[in-house]
């Protein structure tokens, strides 16, 4: 009848529009390409997490992507996104720096009036937390807590090896062909130092600082 009619229509009319938005969201997933032109793949797994867009974790400040993935999606290698991957900080994404609630954290965010770039404790205790929602000027709507793969302020102790600016030394770390795993004071004026933060992908060191008294010692190297 005429009624089953406009309802076969209505389901016709669903699937189409499911379909165009499937193609759209894969379009926009494959778009996404490094700096030196290869195309981003997502999903990627890279330390049991999932991403589905550019992340910056182990990588400072620069986001990236994977662009080679095993068979099961796992991290094969990677290059750094180019400025066009809108996605990253997206903050329905999932994987990168995920809170508790399944969101994910954007940074950076405002909160009373002060800009933060990684997880913070402010008015919450001793509990991370992070923006998951922020308004055109930055300023926190929704937020979430932080999770373990989340940046967050250094809170070694004096008994934990860091750096003297308070940073975490992150090992093993690649300089010059050989991979450490303590600090070392190779070509830094007989200066233990060792990596803040390292490449995702062959460890190689990034950034450094200059490691605290309290790592002296045997430094040790993988040869």
């Amino acid at each position: 009848d005429h009624q089953t009619t406009i309802s076969k229509m209505i389901k016709k009319q669903l699937i189409y529009v499911l379909i165009v938005i499937c193609l759209v969201v894969a379009v926009v997933s494959s778009s996404c390409k490094t700096k030196t032109g290869k195309t981003c793949k997502f999903p990627f797994k890279y330390n049991g997490v999932t991403y589905r867009d550019c992340t910056t974790i182990d990588n400072g400040s620069t986001k990236w992507c994977a662009t080679s993935v095993s068979e099961t999606g796992v991290l094969k290698d990677y290059g750094d996104c180019a400025g066009d991957c809108s996605v990253v900080n997206k903050p329905d994404s999932i994987g990168g720096c995920p809170t508790t609630n399944g969101r994910r954290c954007v940074f950076p965010f405002k909160y009373n009036e002060v800009t933060y770039n990684e997880c913070t404790k402010e008015g919450f205790g001793d509990t991370f937390w992070c923006a998951t929602t922020v308004s055109s000027n930055g300023d926190t709507i929704a937020y979430g807590i932080c999770t373990a793969n989340c940046p967050k302020p250094s809170t070694l102790s004096s008994e934990v090896c860091g750096t003297i600016n308070g940073k975490a030394c992150v090992f093993p770390f690649v300089y010059g062909e050989v991979s450490y795993k303590a600090c070392t004071s190779v070509d830094n004026n007989d200066v233990p130092w060792c990596a803040t933060s390292t490449n995702p992908s062959n460890h190689q060191y990034i950034s450094y600082g200059n490691c605290k008294q309290s790592c002296k010692g045997s430094f040790n190297q993988i040869n």
